[in-house]
């Protein structure tokens, strides 16, 4: 997959070097009827099948058939047209060319009624063959947010969560060739295809890729290299694993979506990189407070001069205090709230900008977590977070909370008089009314009439 135009990181796991080319078909298993979510059988049978995720294969039939398919995307695309200009993904592409303009001619053009919002799509840019790619797909769908998050809480189950988390990227469209042209992605993924049309998925391992063409580049034209691929076609329901840096290429000839879920384990190192906007702002909030704990509304620097000297550096000591402070205060406080705000949103980064309907609570009301989501907690000091839907919680921290929320993971619904008796009745009834409303309001947690 290429969720992005410019790729910055590296995998931390790649193809073996020696894998030998397989013929398409030991690449595709029949996967109908397989329980749902996947259980540990299967991931046993995937770790077999992928060489240890390491070469591609085709789970046909694997999604169920009440998983979100082209009418949830037909849906997604409206949703999306109405979006105001700031909150704005859509990449729409004519061969292999970004048309930024057409994507400015789509959101402004108003939908044709009376046909799929493909369709209407064509007319508006009055272009008839396309490519729709949008990164950050799970923030217009909930209905794959979950489904695609329940597959991957089975996945996280068995072989654990890269540390990147996931995201969903959607690739639509009537188009001759993908519009990278034969390409590779620096992260393993699954692509989900949900139809209507069938797509034809060519594949060459990165050797194999080099030796046809002299090199690792992309190329725009797939033709002459289609002999020495290893194809497969995609039909509605079927799930295409797809290691990092195999090329790849999607063909078709009619209109079909498919949903990249893409696996990020890039190194920690890349993950520090990013946050650096945050820690320059961070950096200079506390400067403030360290230099003028008394006043800080002045800005003006109380840092002592230092000595003159020549043949020491007394500005080491100022440079390990920033240091330190990154390292014990800044970085911990970061990765807390990139790990947590993904594990209890199923890996997934931003979500929809869901306003559930915050249903009375008494005494005797139920509650209920939504699959997949799940509640973290961290303890910071007096206080504790709590996490849910990538979404924060902070209370006073009590010891017996911890226990409240593995046991609401578990079974996955409690009464609040039954979550009083696990605090030992220490909450006074608005207190616990109070802390799950807070949850409702994530969208994660629902309350169930009695």
């Amino acid at each position: 997959m290429q969720p992005s135009k410019t790729l910055d990181h590296a995998p931390t796991s790649a193809p073996a070097p020696a894998l030998t080319p397989a013929p398409a078909p030991a690449l595709i298993t029949n996967a109908s009827g397989t329980h749902w979510p996947p259980d540990a059988r299967f991931w046993s049978q995937f770790a077999e099948l992928t060489a240890e995720g390491r070469r591609p294969h085709l789970f046909k039939g694997l999604l169920p058939p009440d998983f979100p398919g082209a009418a949830e995307i037909d849906g997604l695309l409206r949703r999306v047209h109405g979006e105001p200009e700031e909150r704005r993904k859509l990449r729409l592409y004519v061969g292999n060319d970004l048309r930024r303009d057409l994507v400015d001619r789509f959101h402004s053009a108003p939908l044709a009624a009376g046909c799929s919002a493909f369709e209407a799509m064509q007319h508006a840019v009055d272009e008839q063959r396309l490519c729709i790619v949008l990164n950050e797909t799970q923030i217009w769908s909930e209905a794959l947010l979950r489904a695609s998050g329940c597959f991957l809480e089975s996945l996280y189950a068995a072989r654990g969560m890269p540390p990147g988390g996931s995201e969903l990227v959607l690739f639509a469209g009537n188009y001759a060739g993908t519009a990278f042209g034969v390409h590779r992605g620096y992260e393993h993924a699954f692509l989900l295809h949900l139809g209507p049309g069938k797509k034809l998925f060519h594949l060459w391992p990165a050797e194999r890729y080099a030796d046809l063409t002299g090199g690792y580049r992309d190329v725009p034209d797939c033709e002459p290299l289609l002999h020495a691929a290893d194809t497969v076609t995609l039909e509605p329901g079927d799930a295409l694993y797809l290691p990092a840096l195999w090329f790849h290429i999607g063909t078709q000839d009619t209109y079909s979506a498919s949903v990249a879920i893409s696996l990020y384990d890039y190194s920690p190192e890349v993950w520090l990189a990013r946050q650096l906007s945050t820690l320059s702002k961070r950096l200079t909030q506390n400067a403030f407070l360290i230099d003028h704990p008394n006043d800080p509304g002045h800005p003006e620097r109380a840092t002592p001069y230092l000595p003159a000297t020549t043949d020491a550096n007394p500005f080491a000591d100022f440079a390990s205090r920033a240091a330190a402070l990154v390292a014990e205060r800044v970085v911990p406080e970061l990765a807390e709230q990139h790990w947590f705000r993904r594990r209890s949103n199923a890996g997934f980064g931003p979500g929809p900008s869901v306003q559930p309907p915050v249903r009375a609570l008494e005494a005797h009301s139920r509650v209920r977590l939504l699959d997949p989501f799940r509640c973290c907690y961290a303890k910071n000091g007096a206080q504790m977070s709590v996490y849910l839907r990538g979404q924060q919680i902070t209370l006073r921290d009590d010891p017996r909370l911890p226990l409240l929320l593995d046991r609401l993971n578990a079974e996955r619904s409690m009464t609040l008089s039954q979550a009083g008796a696990l605090l030992e009745d220490a909450w006074s009834s608005d207190a616990l009314v109070g802390f799950f409303g807070a949850l409702q309001r994530t969208g994660g947690l629902d309350v169930v009439r009695v």
